[in-house]
């Protein structure tokens, strides 16, 4: 005979007892972020050619690339370790940081053979535009613990008179 309580679910009839998923904050704020590089590329690329020529717009197309990468590599490193807990999201950044510079040390150096790619556009591009994109990124940041990730869009705002909320308020 079984003798634990009963306990009322919150759950609706078929639901499964499996936990919620939760939301991949770091995957949207890349996905965001990789938005906004497709915004300053333009830019990037202009000054890259006004400063070396189509050189320079090769290696800062190089650079935008490894930039959008980086940021999508360390949101799924950063998504995994977020499941493990604090000391696997510090790995997670460090191990994606570590990646960084080895690819752009790698790529830099199988650059400099190619006469086609300017390598200083490619490296002030990565510096730059992590840097640039990161300062962008911030105001739209929710750094509470009741709206990670960015922020929530505000509501529409609906136009009344006041004579309407007195009419309401009856």
């Amino acid at each position: 005979m079984d003798t634990t309580p009963a306990v009322a679910s919150d759950q609706p009839a078929g639901a499964s007892d499996q936990p919620a998923v939760a939301p991949d904050y770091e995957s949207e704020i890349a996905r965001d972020l990789a938005k906004r590089a497709l915004f300053v590329a333009p830019v990037v690329l202009l000054v890259a050619g006004l400063w070396q020529g189509g050189d320079g717009v090769a290696g800062a197309a190089l650079g935008l690339v490894v930039v959008a990468a980086n940021f999508i590599v360390l949101a799924k490193l950063m998504a995994t370790g977020a499941k493990a807990g604090a000391q696997a999201v510090a790995f997670a950044a460090m191990l994606s940081y570590a990646i960084l510079l080895i690819v752009v040390t790698l790529v830099a150096v199988a650059l400099r053979e190619i006469s086609a790619v300017d390598v200083a556009s490619f490296v002030v591009t990565v510096a730059l535009v992590h840097l640039g994109l990161l300062f962008l990124e911030l105001p739209k940041l929710g750094l509470t613990p009741g709206a990670p990730g960015l922020k929530p869009r505000p509501l529409a705002h609906t136009d009344r008179t006041p004579t309407d909320r007195t009419k309401e308020s009856r």
